[in-house]
Order: structure tokens, then sequence, then C-alpha cells
């Protein structure tokens, strides 16, 4: 009995766990309310969850709005950039679903394949500029870099994000609850181990 109530039991910890991702989750989703902000909210917190899978966490509602706001500037511009050209993409595609020939399905299938790869971009791009502090034109091109020499990895993280949102969406809605901060999580793992290749510390 003594065990259970043991707060390094692997139960506790798990529990904990759980209860730090909803923490950030909520956080993310308030700060995911003015859109703008979006970029900036994902590397918060991408922030506090690549020091967690290093157990190097400490504060992690102080952590997140600090990471937010020396973030803020950094983030806006790329965000907003990619997604005005998501929906572009998105909007292409569908215009050109609507002719049915061979060359329009040929023109939804290249937008649909350039959107894909710009969304991996920005998985990427935003856990970069959470865990370096160079400048914006820098993080690109270290992420363009990442993206091409780790290209296995890079789309798993995106695969890994929208496969937890659409079994919370289709299979089990509480899941939603957690989303953003379990898919960070398990993200973080996979790109620690790419950044851990180019000797990039924490913050």
């Amino acid at each position: 009995m003594n065990r259970f109530f043991n707060l390094d039991n692997p139960v506790w910890r798990f529990i904990g766990r759980i209860a730090d991702l909803f923490v950030l989750s909520a956080l993310f989703y308030i700060c995911l309310l003015p859109v703008i902000f979006a970029g900036s909210a994902l590397s918060a917190l991408y922030y506090v969850t690549l020091k967690m899978t290093r157990n190097l966490e400490g504060r992690i509602i102080s952590q997140f709005f600090s990471s937010f706001k020396e973030n803020l500037k950094q983030t806006v511009l790329p965000w907003t950039v990619g997604l005005i050209t998501v929906f572009i993409l998105f909007i292409d595609i569908r215009m050109a679903l609507l002719r049915p020939s061979t060359l329009s399905l040929c023109l939804a299938i290249c937008f649909s394949v350039i959107g894909f790869v710009l969304i991996v971009f920005l998985s990427m791009l935003f856990p970069l500029i959470a865990r370096c502090n160079d400048p914006i034109k820098t993080q690109l091109k270290n992420c363009l870099g990442i993206c091409v020499q780790n290209p296995l990895a890079s789309v798993s993280v995106t695969i890994i994000t929208v496969s937890i949102f659409l079994l919370g969406i289709f299979v089990f809605w509480p899941i939603l609850i957690i989303a953003p901060g379990l898919g960070a999580y398990i993200n973080s793992y996979v790109i620690n181990n790419i950044f851990r290749k180019y000797s990039m510390e924490l913050r």
C-alpha cells in the first residue's frame, strides 16, 4: 500500500504526466484563440515538451508563457505566411477537383503534395524556433536542411500529430482535451533525436 502512494510509483508518474499534458493543452488552446499567435503558442508548447522528454522541465506554466513572449515576434510572420499559403493551396485543390479532367487531377495532386511538404516544414520550424535562438532567416535555412536530411522523421512528426487529432475526432473525443500536449510530447522524442545530431542544446 505504501508503494502505491509513493509519488515515484510509475502509476503516479503517469498520472502526473497526463496532468502536465492537460495543462499544456489548455494553455495552447487559450493562446490559440488569436489565430495569428498560433505559431508562438506552438513554439511554447514544444519548448516545454522538448524539456519534458529529457526530464529537464521546471514550472510548466511559467516556462510556457516565457517562451510564448520570447518567440512572439519570430513566429508571427512565418505562421501567417504559411497559413495563408496552405489556405490558397486548399482553394486551388477544391477548384481543380471541380473540373473533371486529367490536367485538373494532376494539378490537384501537385497542390496537395506542395501543401503537405509545407505542413511538414512548419511542423519542424516551430520546434526549432523553440530550441534555438537564431534569427528567423537562419531558422528557415536550418529547418530546410533538417527536413531534407531527415525526411522520414520530419514526415512522422506531422503524421503523429494528425493521427492523434483524427483519433480524437472520429474515435474517442476526450483525447482532444490533451491532443496538443500529447502530440508535441510524442513528437519531442523524435525531434530531440534529430536535434541531437546537430548538437543543439536546450535553451
